[in-house]
């Protein structure tokens, strides 16, 4: 949730406590209503119920406006604990005024409106009130001041929670530009070592054809955004020109198939999450080999995930080879962006595929842009 989100749905819970009080004290006014009225047909002295109504509502419907009075003054006049002695007096004192002024408002209506006994006079009948009401009034301010407290303390525990999100978010946002300004340079040094071979071997037209290449990933990198995840359709796009240079540097020995269906290409899938993966295959799986080689890019989804697989016919994994121990940076720094993005949701594995050959699989949340969830209910499943 964003701050301006966290701040409306304060407002929101402000008005909704307001008009929960609004009911509170109109249920209070209405049963001591009802009392009034029940108590003057017991006695004999029937009434309208509008006269009860007139004794009862002023003295609880008070509380309304009390009710944030005591809020302001209780955020204006911390207390703490030990208590410090001026705040302290500082709310006994508003305590007694609050509990002078509804007794005197309670006793008014009363008076003009209830029933009272002839014998008393209207200084004797607002002493009695006073004596009847104020521990009741003193007891209903300090709630409202417990109340205040519980509910600044609710409110300070969500902005905590709210800015701990929010600095995990930095923090993961910082983690994956580290593992991306890693990757860039790593890739753009296999590149060049690319064209310096091809210069070496006197392969002039090749080398200038990648590097024409590489110039035009170089402004797909500096251009593109810092999101972490791009569209699938993107991430071919950019490997297509990857392999443009790898199809030069191999010559005829290296055939590229994608497989990827039309309504996936608009699921979301890790910034140069492929690229990795091809440069392994390429380096490790083909790199030896003298004659051609065959590499295919795939995508399937599983339910609520995205399967995406690279396959080499090269030379298989080394017996005992594991990813924990892959010292490589592609392959390390493509399984910790997966944990970055997704924790456990996400897995890369490289396993040997029968009868030849080496298959690499990430898996990941089937997951589309927002703009496309509201053109696509079913987004291809």
């Amino acid at each position: 949730m964003t701050l301006e989100g966290d701040q409306e749905l304060d407002r929101r819970a402000g008005w909704l406590l307001w008009w929960c009080s609004v009911a509170l004290w109109t249920v209070l006014a209405l049963a001591d209503a009802v009392d009034y009225y029940a108590t003057w047909r017991l006695d004999g002295m029937p009434g309208p119920f509008a006269r009860a109504l007139a004794a009862a509502f002023p003295g609880w419907e008070l509380w309304v406006f009390l009710g944030p009075l005591i809020f302001l003054a209780t955020r204006r006049i911390g207390l703490t604990w030990p208590p410090r002695p001026a705040p302290l007096a500082a709310h006994v004192g508003l305590s007694l005024l609050v509990g002078v002024l509804h007794t005197a408002v309670h006793a008014t209506s009363g008076w003009y409106f209830g029933s009272r006994p002839s014998t008393l006079s209207r200084f004797d009948y607002y002493e009695a009130s006073l004596f009847d009401w104020l521990p009741i009034n003193l007891l209903m301010y300090w709630t409202v001041v417990g109340t205040w407290y519980g509910l600044d303390y609710y409110r300070r525990y969500r902005q905590a929670r709210f800015e701990a999100a929010e600095l995990g978010a930095k923090l993961s946002e910082a983690r994956l530009e580290a593992l991306r300004n890693q990757l860039h340079p790593h890739f753009l040094f296999n590149t060049l070592n690319a064209a310096v071979a091809l210069v070496r071997t006197e392969e002039g037209p090749r080398a200038v054809q990648v590097l024409t290449q590489l110039g035009d990933i170089l402004r797909h990198l500096l251009q593109e955004s810092t999101e972490p995840e791009v569209t699938l359709a993107d991430e071919l796009a950019f490997l297509q020109r990857y392999l443009a240079i790898e199809e030069v540097r191999f010559s005829n020995r290296l055939s590229v198939l994608i497989n990827v269906p039309v309504h996936l290409h608009r699921a979301l899938v890790p910034n140069l999450i492929l690229q990795p993966l091809v440069e392994n295959a390429l380096r490790h799986g083909l790199g030896g080999q003298d004659g051609a080689g065959r590499i295919s890019i795939s995508a399937v989804s599983e339910g609520d995930a995205l399967r995406l697989e690279v396959f080499n016919d090269g030379a298989p994994l080394p017996r005992g080879w594991s990813l924990e121990r892959a010292a490589g940076v592609g392959l390390s720094n493509t399984r910790a962006r997966l944990l970055h993005l997704y924790g456990s949701a996400a897995s890369l594995s490289l396993v040997n595929e029968t009868p030849t050959g080496v298959v690499a699989t990430v898996l990941i949340p089937f997951r589309l842009p927002p703009s496309s969830l509201s053109h696509n209910g079913d987004n291809g499943h």
